[in-house]
């Protein structure tokens, strides 16, 4: 059935929530047409395949107009479903006392210089002309926009693309750059009928808030070929007045939905900063930088019915993106916006933290990939990358799971074992015994088998660092060779100690074809760490063969 639903040329979603990263593309008529017909046969209902616009959680795009992170803009709209484009009024922004005065208030005189009515540049830096990687960079955000709905065109049933436009300025009313004049530039170039309006989510209700906690968001399937816009960004120190200017301006007549910057639970319960009681009823969209963002605060925004986007989480818990993807979808976040758009297919680490919760952004954290490590890296493991063996709480993300310990060689000690599958962030406390204290980390695959491995030591207790090591994977080996078996990988038979983790057998002789010898046969089931004395099993200075199973 799973591998049936893979072929659909559709969203699937049988979970609360997921992450898309790619939209589809237009599929043959033939494979839509038989995969209705083994649809038909299953008999599954439509709903089943419903998911609502708020119901998505998606890797987006950081400013994706830079030539550094896409050859194209249309390149990155084929890998993710939300862009976002900066757009400034003009191309010289000077005044002899503060070169960023466009952040601070744009209606001072001599700040904007090199603006024309109606039109907008796409650039990164505060000054400059266009510089951006559309087809007609010479076009500003309109040529951006020719590109958008040009590919839109040929991928006729592509996902909804969301667009946020982040507006480094304020409003230049007064010489054709007003709300209303960005709505019309937009609507220019991509018809209405393509745009999903704030009007569209408010219907009959009162106001935005009101439909999107009535969950009157639409379902994806609804939205194919269509754009949705969303205003981000503003002034320096007054960000959020750009945004209730918008409103003021627009309200029911809106092409763009609003997202102005939140910090804190009172942002989405009462009245952002610089909105007033009117305007706030229209703010529907959350954007946030990654510092800000908390599992309490992303889970209130999506429990309303409304969106958040999280920006600058690039290598910020871990330097694979996927891995920040993933705790983010376990924050509720719906778009999280990175440089580094393009993730590995799975997620490759775990991230641990020194503090309880770290996750909300207290303490070290550390992110950990996959394989074995322990704190020293004794026994041939890797050492682990923290600072201290002080790990009080763990995330792991979907398709891996992490073993811990507090012995540094993988074995049960005296405070506990813990195995975690993803995805889940939890705090390590006493009830699994490790607070404080966490000596040995393996990161796998959730559904990898443990590694059939045994580490021998040419020295008593050498897994405290004394004396050489190898490490001797499944298999059969004798010393020299011998009776089809493999050759052991040591440079002697000195064998004085040995270290069986748990599910692992591994069985010893002084002979070198597996017969019994005069010094004996031993046979050691993990996990177990033990020295190998002629007291107890009679092999002292002498292994010739070893089978491990």
């Amino acid at each position: 059935m799973n591998n049936l639903l893979r072929l659909l040329p559709f969203p699937t979603i049988f979970e609360e929530a997921k992450y898309t990263d790619r939209p589809d593309t237009r599929v043959p008529t033939r494979v839509v047409a038989a995969c209705l017909t083994i649809l038909a046969a299953f008999a599954l209902p439509s709903s089943a395949f419903a998911q609502k616009y708020n119901q998505a959680y998606r890797v987006a795009s950081h400013n994706s107009y830079e030539g550094k992170y896409a050859r194209r803009l249309t390149d990155v709209v084929n890998v993710t479903t939300a862009i976002e484009i900066d757009i400034y009024d003009n191309t010289y922004i000077h005044t002899n006392t503060n070169r960023f005065i466009p952040f601070v208030n744009q209606q001072l005189p001599l700040a904007r210089k090199g603006g024309k009515p109606g039109y907008w540049y796409v650039r990164h830096d505060i000054k400059g002309d266009n510089y951006n990687n559309c087809a007609q960079s010479e076009k500003g955000l309109k040529g951006c926009l020719q590109d958008l709905i040009k590919w839109s065109k040929s991928h006729r049933n592509h996902e909804v693309i969301t667009v946020f436009l982040d507006k480094k300025q304020g409003w230049g009313g007064k010489d054709g750059r007003g709300p209303a004049d960005l709505d019309n530039l937009i609507t220019s170039v991509i018809p209405k009928s393509k745009i999903f309006r704030p009007a569209d989510l408010k219907g009959n209700y009162s106001s935005l808030r009101s439909a999107a906690q009535q969950g009157r968001w639409p379902d994806l399937s609804s939205l194919r070929g269509k754009f949705i816009f969303v205003l981000t960004g503003g002034m320096l120190i007054d960000h959020n007045k750009t945004h209730h200017q918008y409103v003021q301006k627009r309200e029911g007549n809106a092409i763009l939905f609003v997202a102005p910057d939140v910090d804190e639970k009172s942002d989405v319960t009462g009245t952002p900063n610089q909105f007033d009681s009117r305007t706030r009823d229209w703010v529907v969209f959350c954007n946030m930088k990654r510092d800000k963002a908390s599992p309490g605060l992303t889970a209130m925004i999506a429990n309303k019915g409304y969106i958040t986007r999280v920006w600058g989480g690039d290598g910020k818990t871990a330097t694979d993106n996927r891995t920040e993807l993933k705790l983010m979808e376990s924050f509720k976040v719906h778009f999280s916006a990175f440089y580094k758009y393009k993730l590995p297919a799975t997620s490759t680490q775990v991230i641990a933290y020194e503090d309880r919760n770290g996750w909300n952004g207290r303490g070290a954290k550390w992110h950990v990939g996959k394989g074995s490590y322990s704190y020293k890296g004794r026994g041939g493991f890797s050492k682990l990358p923290f600072d201290n063996d002080e790990v009080r709480a763990v995330f792991v993300p979907r398709g891996l799971k992490v073993y811990m310990t507090d012995d540094d060689s993988f074995q049960p000690g005296r405070h506990g074992t813990i195995t975690i599958k993803g995805p889940i962030w939890k705090n390590i406390d006493n009830r699994y015994g490790l607070a404080g204290k966490v000596s040995s980390i393996r990161v796998q695959d959730a559904n990898a088998r443990p590694q059939k491995r045994v580490t021998v030591y040419e020295d008593d207790n050498g897994w405290r660092g004394h004396g050489s090591k190898w490490h001797v994977t499944k298999g059969r080996y004798s010393y020299k060779g011998k009776g089809g078996n493999r050759k052991l990988p040591f440079p002697n038979d000195e064998i004085r100690a040995v270290d069986v983790p748990a599910g692992v057998t591994v069985e010893m002789t002084d002979k070198d074809s597996f017969k019994d010898g005069g010094r004996g046969t031993v046979r050691i089931t993990g996990p177990a760490r033990t020295n190998i004395n002629s007291k107890k099993n009679g092999l002292a200075g002498k292994v010739s063969s070893i089978e491990v199973r």
